[in-house]
Parts: C-alpha cells; structure tokens; sequence
C-alpha cells in the first residue's frame, strides 16, 4: 500500500507563488543553482531571458530547498506576504535562494573570501 501525502491547499498555493518569485525575479540565476538541477540549461543565449525560460518550465525545486521553502510557509503562512519579519526572510530567501553557500552564513569566522560573500548578497534589490 502506497502512502498518500495531503498537502493544505493554502500550502501548495503560497509554494507555487513563492517559486514564481524565485524564478521571476531580476537576479541572477546562478545563484539557484543549489535549488534547481541543472540551472545552467536556463542561461543558453536566446531571446528569452533566464527567468522568463524558468517561469515558463517551473522546474521543482531540489528536495532540501522545497523542505526550506515549504517549511518557512507552515511556519509563517500568509505573513510572508505582509511585511514585518517574516516578509524579510521571504525576500532574504529570494535574493539569495533557499540553499545558500553556507561559508556565507559563517558571519563570525574570517575567511579569504568574506568580500565574495557578501558581494554576492548585495545584487539589485528584488523588487515586486
């Protein structure tokens, strides 16, 4: 007998919205690739831009980055969208994506490469 996994619907709403907004946005896409596989076929030269070529696939997320993502939705739900704290992280979590390098998340170590950490997190400015 197989086990049948029931999802809130509100839960799987707020997942699909949160991942058009991850895919969406004008960012770079490289910096998903620890949440999608294979990123890199979405950064071929065409017409479309990356994100366009991501939002019409919708690839499903890596399975630790959709545990993230769907984590921060039971934890916070709908006030993801409100502003306040939990909005910050969501934003937080869409500049940087999911799964980030965790030698960036090491804020008190010294590393040779700080600068490139936190060049990487002071992109453009999601904005919606």
């Amino acid at each position: 007998m197989t086990h049948t996994v029931i999802i809130d619907p509100l839960e799987a709403e707020l997942f699909e919205r949160i991942k058009l907004l991850l895919f969406g946005v004008n960012l770079p896409v490289q910096r998903l690739e620890a949440d999608v596989d294979d990123i890199g076929r979405f950064t071929a030269p065409d017409a479309r831009s990356p994100q366009l070529r991501l939002v019409k696939a919708m690839p499903p997320l890596t399975p630790a980055a959709e545990a993230i993502v769907r984590a921060m939705i039971r934890s916070y739900g709908t006030e993801l969208f409100q502003g306040g704290g939990a909005n910050a992280a969501l934003l937080a979590m869409i500049k940087a994506g999911p799964i980030i390098r965790t030698d960036c998340l090491d804020i008190g170590a010294r590393r040779a490469d700080a600068g490139a950490c936190a060049t990487a997190h002071r992109r453009v400015q999601p904005r919606f």
